[in-house]
Formats: structure tokens, C-alpha cells, sequence
């Protein structure tokens, strides 16, 4: 992982001596050459991404349940790189991004057991991937979900899969890359630019598909737009 690299790297004294120009990021790219891609390269490289995303979410759902998950986050956004797990030396809001989505389900009889996390531990296991799972309590917090189980896993081509059981019943996949170079707005706007407004969910689904908007079964999503998709123009707020 290059988050960890660039921390060990730090710790010893090598991020000071090396500009910003020369870091890598999880894709073993500099700034300059992801600047040479052009605006069609980067966000092609983008969708490529979100849709790894949507095959590791679709593999994870589908060990625990293939009913209808709820969409916390669709996926396609770029959040600011310096609020990223592993931040890339010299991250800024500008900078870099990285990318994350969320589904939840609520099985029923739930009561956040660590027994409902162990399937998934095995199942990330046997992939080969680095994994841990963890026990965590937030009642100091007084939050609803006081307690949970959390399953980490860091695939090898460098993705971050968690599965979280929580006493309130409510379970969650969640899915993020390591931090790539790239302007966040931009990717956001060309995006944007592309989704017809109501689209960025799955819309219009079938009721086996989709029991209500923001719902969908594993497998279904958004497609991520093409670069050759019209330009919508969408009224101002």
C-alpha cells in the first residue's frame, strides 16, 4: 500500500527529502503523469476504479444476502485526498481524491453478533487478502449503535473492504481505494456534467430489483457516464 509505504517513508526522514512532484500515488503515478492523461484520461481512469469498487461491493453483498442492500453513498465521488485513510504526502484539498461507497442491510433477528461477522472473515480469508476483525465499543458515545464488529480487508491491488455488524442491527459493506492525484472538483463536475438529475441512484427499477429508491440487490448499480455522454445542462440552484 502506498499510504503505508509513505509512512514508514516519513518515518524515517525520506518524505522530507523527496518533493511532492516525486510521490507516487496507489497507482504508482506522479502528479505530472496523471496531468498528462488529460481530462478524458482521468475520469476513464476514474470509472475504471468505481466500477473495481462495484465488483468487490457485488462479491462481498452476496456472501451475506442477495435481498436488497440501502445505498448510503453511490460511489461515484471524489472526496478531498487529504481526508483520505492514507493521505499522500503533500494531499490537499485540490490535489488528490479518494473514493468510497456504502451499502446497508438489516437481517432480521440482527443483534450485531460476532458470529454474523465471521463469514465474511473467512470469506476474505480465503481470497488471500490482509485481514483483521476488531471489537469496538461506543458507549460513551451514546450512540445508537453502541457496540460493533468491524472485518477489514486490503485486497492485493490495494482496495479496502469492511464489513460492519452493528447492534443496532444494521450491517454495512463498505468499499474505498487507497488516494490517487487528481482535482476532486473536477472529477465531480465532469461527472455531474454527464448523470441526468434523479440518475445517480439506480432509478425506475423493477420492485424485485429495487423495493424503494436508494434500494437495490447486489449486482445492480449506476453505470458510471462515458466521456462521449451529452453534456446536460442543469438549471442553477
Amino acid at each position: 500500500m502506498i499510504g503505508l509505504a509513505a509512512t514508514a517513508a516519513a518515518c524515517s526522514g525520506g518524505i522530507s527529502e523527496m518533493t511532492t512532484a516525486e510521490v507516487k500515488d496507489a497507482a504508482g503515478m506522479t502528479q505530472d503523469e496523471v496531468e498528462q492523461l488529460g481530462p478524458e484520461g482521468r475520469f476513464n481512469l476514474t470509472g475504471e476504479r468505481y466500477q473495481r469498487m462495484q465488483e468487490l461491493m457485488t462479491e462481498a453483498q452476496l456472501q451475506v444476502s442477495d435481498d436488497p442492500w440501502k445505498w448510503q453513498t453511490p460511489g461515484f465521488e471524489a472526496n478531498s485526498g487529504s481526508t483520505a485513510y492514507a493521505p499522500l504526502p503533500g494531499a490537499d484539498l485540490d490535489n488528490s481524491y479518494y473514493m468510497d461507497m456504502t451499502r446497508h442491510t438489516r437481517p432480521e433477528g440482527a443483534v450485531g453478533a460476532v458470529a454474523d461477522a465471521r463469514p465474511v472473515y473467512d470469506y476474505f480469508v480465503s481470497k488471500g487478502w490482509e485481514v483483521s476483525l476488531t471489537e469496538n465499543d461506543f458507549s460513551e458515545l451514546e450512540l445508537e449503535a453502541t457496540h460493533d464488529f468491524r472485518v477489514q480487508a486490503i485486497t492485493k491491488d490495494g482496495y479496502r473492504v469492511q464489513y460492519v455488524v452493528q447492534q443496532n442491527g444494521w450491517y454495512y459493506f463498505e468499499v474505498l481505494t487507497d488516494t490517487f492525484w487528481g482535482d476532486a472538483d473536477a472529477i465531480i463536475s465532469d461527472q455531474d456534467a454527464r448523470i441526468p438529475d434523479g440518475e445517480l441512484f439506480p432509478p425506475n427499477l423493477p420492485q424485485s430489483l429495487s423495493p424503494e429508491p436508494g434500494w437495490t440487490v447486489p449486482g445492480v448499480y449506476t453505470e458510471y457516464p462515458k466521456w462521449d455522454d451529452p453534456i446536460i445542462q442543469k438549471p442553477e440552484d
